[in-house]
């Protein structure tokens, strides 16, 4: 694999987002001085996102579609940057389709991106060389709402507490501009490295479509002794969920996430006193939610149930990869790069 980036933009339904923001994406690479690409991956839209990309970016050479592929066509963006839209015939959610995308990548590293993100001047430099330390997988950026002032995500970091795993984002706003080791990262925009993600077998599916996957592979590096970095110099802007909010209902996003929560803790919290403490709160948990009309985590609690059998086999495999437990990424896996530096 070469040196450089490879940038992947996943969409569905979202031709109203892609006109709003491709364009100042697009703008943004146009003056990068690292080597990339641009891979644009369609997740079986039907309201004419493809017909936009196509008339924004053709004409493309088509390629040999793969088994997965609709169509795969390349052409080239900006200063004759390689580009390459894939087609999907249906949606395959968001853990798969990136995956499939990775395989086409070229170069050594991937940034990630959701068809609702653009990026500010001078985004990828320091995102770029905070990567370079050989033992941080991924790096987040800081990312602001539409308002440019709003804090929408960059210091995640994970709580246990009332038999639950929960996801906190930091409330002190000063923090935001100090460079951190940070627990999670959003799928939304990040970067990695290929190698890595590869060799963490990329997004699991058993989230799709969608909630929870990032998170699970971030959480799954720090287990494998890897670190994830936040870098308060390079900013995004997200218009948050405004493709899958309008795409779901209230009760399947609700149920969603609580499936996805459980499913998370089942399958990667292996800590014996979280998991006893787990199991003894469940049922007061599920019956407090339904006293307080609270039905949709419990119905969330019930969609996970299927899942155990392949979420015993996903543990197993994974046990021989873990070097860190539960409690030292929770203890150390948050915290400013600073402090970890005088630590050491």
């Amino acid at each position: 694999m070469e040196p450089g980036i490879s940038v992947i933009l996943l969409t569905w339904n979202g031709v109203s987002l892609l006109k709003e923001c491709l364009p100042k994406v697009v703008d943004n690479l146009s003056r990068w001085d690292i080597p990339y690409e641009f891979i644009i991956v369609d997740n079986g839209s039907s309201d004419g996102s493809i017909e936009y990309l196509k008339e924004m970016y053709g004409p493309l050479r088509p390629m040999a579609p793969t088994r997965e592929c609709r169509n795969i066509s390349v052409g080239s963006v900006g200063l004759n940057r390689p580009f390459c839209l894939i087609e999907f015939p249906q949606n395959l959610g968001f853990a798969k389709a990136n995956n499939l995308a990775v395989k086409q990548a070229n170069f050594q590293t991937v940034l990630f991106l959701n068809n609702d993100i653009y990026l500010e001047d001078g985004f990828i430099t320091p995102l770029y060389e905070r990567l370079q330390n050989e033992k941080v997988f991924a790096v987040a950026p800081k990312i602001l709402r539409w308002d440019k002032e709003t804090i929408d995500d960059g210091l995640r970091y994970g709580r246990y507490y009332s038999g639950l795993f929960s996801v906190e984002l930091e409330s002190e706003r000063a923090k935001y501009d100090v460079a951190h080791w940070v627990t999670f990262f959003c799928g939304a925009c990040f970067l990695c490295k290929k190698r890595l993600f590869i060799e963490l077998e990329g997004f699991d599916t058993l989230y799709t479509p969608y909630a929870w996957e990032d998170l699970d592979l971030a959480y799954r590096a720090w287990k494998r002794g890897y670190t994830i970095a936040y870098e308060p110099r390079s900013v995004a802007y997200h218009k948050r969920e405004a493709t899958t909010r309008s795409a779901f209902s209230n009760v399947f996003f609700v149920s969603l996430m609580w499936r996805n929560k459980f499913i998370f803790m089942w399958k990667n919290i292996r800590s014996p006193r979280i998991l006893v403490g787990h199991l003894a709160w469940l049922p007061v948990k599920l019956m407090k939610f339904l006293l307080n009309g609270r039905w949709r985590y419990v119905i969330g609690f019930l969609r996970a149930l299927p899942y155990v059998p392949i979420i015993c086999l996903r543990r197993i495999k994974e046990k021989k990869n873990v070097v860190l437990q539960d409690e030292d990424v929770l203890r150390t896996s948050y915290r400013t790069i600073e402090q970890s530096a005088n630590k050491t």
